[in-house]
């Protein structure tokens, strides 16, 4: 038997093991077993669920509350943008009124 042989029937026996195990494992299970097992893991993808709504439901609120930030600043930079433009028009009128 070559190495590759005896590698590929190793890993052969290692994976029918572990069907052959969860196949045992399954059929071994009572029923009232497999639906209690059933039910904790229903459960848990319960728990998980609500876990990431509640996440998502804070992520929403972050997202909310920045944008107004972001809305709030870029009023106030456009306000400062159109003061700064009037100075400037009401400072070239000075300008030239006073220097000719």
């Amino acid at each position: 038997m070559t190495v590759l042989g005896l590698v590929a029937s190793t890993i052969g026996a290692v994976f029918t093991g572990g069907v052959f195990k969860t196949f045992v494992d399954r059929f071994s299970m009572t029923k009232n077993e497999q639906y209690n097992a059933l039910v904790m893991l229903v459960e848990q993808l319960q728990r998980n669920v609500n876990e990431n709504n509640h996440e998502i439901t804070l992520l929403k609120n972050d997202v909310k509350d920045w944008r107004e930030k972001y809305y709030k600043e870029l009023e106030e930079k456009n306000k400062l943008a159109l003061e700064v433009s009037k100075l400037s028009s009401q400072l070239k009128i000075f300008n030239k009124n006073h220097t000719d």
